[in-house]
């Protein structure tokens, strides 16, 4: 299973009560497994708790590739009455932006010239760009491209500023307005 994630990843974390102690020598099967797969263990404090021999163990690691930017991991107490287990996390970047808003590239349907897309359209050759594929996916992928680069050819796309926050109908004329409104008002009190 390890395998298969690597195969679609190279940023993987893996989590869990493993049963084996992370504080002591680990198996050989286990400790080829983990460098042999690049994952290292980041949590270095005992996460279980035997009450009746006293002992403690880290039997809970966050095993991580090294690929994977971690901000910050630890374990998080909990009541032993609840469990013999501490809890354990790990905070990662994941690249997302804190911002609010972010630009989109829109077509503009309006302004497009249907007529050339028309002729680029009748000039392909469809039956080649899809036979000669190797299978259904690569036919699929051909089709898309070709058709998106004959509509970006003849169909204008325009940038706009999403802001998340903003309401649906509040559009970028509303906007405008409402500036307009407010240099507005200031030039009106600037004058009483």
């Amino acid at each position: 299973m390890l395998k298969n994630a690597l195969d679609e990843n190279n940023c993987i974390i893996c989590l869990g009560d493993l049963n084996k102690n992370f504080m002591s020598d680990l198996p050989s099967n286990i400790r080829d497994v983990i460098f042999i797969n690049g994952l290292i263990n980041i949590i270095d404090k005992a996460t279980h708790f035997d009450t009746r021999t006293s002992s403690s163990s880290l039997l809970d690691p966050i095993l991580v590739t090294d690929s994977i930017p971690v901000l910050d991991k630890d374990t998080i107490p909990i009541d032993r009455c609840i469990s013999d287990h501490d809890g354990t996390y790990v905070t990662i970047d994941c690249g997302f932006s804190k911002s609010r808003t972010y630009i989109r590239s829109i077509w503009d349907y309006k302004r497009g010239d249907y007529d050339l897309m028309k002729q680029k359209v009748l000039n392909t050759n469809w039956e080649n760009l899809i036979s000669d594929a190797s299978d259904v996916h690569v036919a699929a992928t051909n089709f898309t491209n070709t058709f998106i680069n004959i509509a970006s050819a003849c169909i204008p796309t325009r940038d706009v500023t999403i802001r998340c926050d903003d309401k649906v109908w509040f559009d970028s004329n509303l906007r405008r307005k409402r500036e307009n409104r407010g240099q507005s008002s200031k030039i009106f009190y600037s004058f009483k």
